[in-house]
């Protein structure tokens, strides 16, 4: 199972001024109940929880959010290659 960098997370959190898990679920979108599962490891994030939280706190790479706990969960590195999407208008 990955886990969630909680030290990004937080520190992110922080610099937004978001000091409680209640905050990071408003910004984000991730369910209250989700992040305390995260947080308490009991449960590793989902893609879409990954990408909810790159996008709220600017950080550009998913792998930066994730710990993989085993080579099998790095499911070839595919969390290591996938960049978050960008927020600017393309011209």
């Amino acid at each position: 199972m990955a886990r969630l960098r909680l030290d990004v997370v937080k520190a992110r959190a922080l610099e937004k001024g978001h000091e409680n898990t209640k905050a990071i679920s408003e910004a984000s979108g991730v369910t209250v109940s989700t992040l305390n599962r995260l947080f308490a490891g009991t449960t590793g994030p989902t893609v879409d929880t990954l990408l909810a939280l790159s996008l709220t706190y600017d950080i550009p790479q998913l792998a930066d959010l994730a710990i993989a706990d085993s080579p099998a969960d790095q499911n070839a590195g595919v969390l290591r290659t996938i960049p978050a999407p960008r927020t600017e208008a393309v011209a």
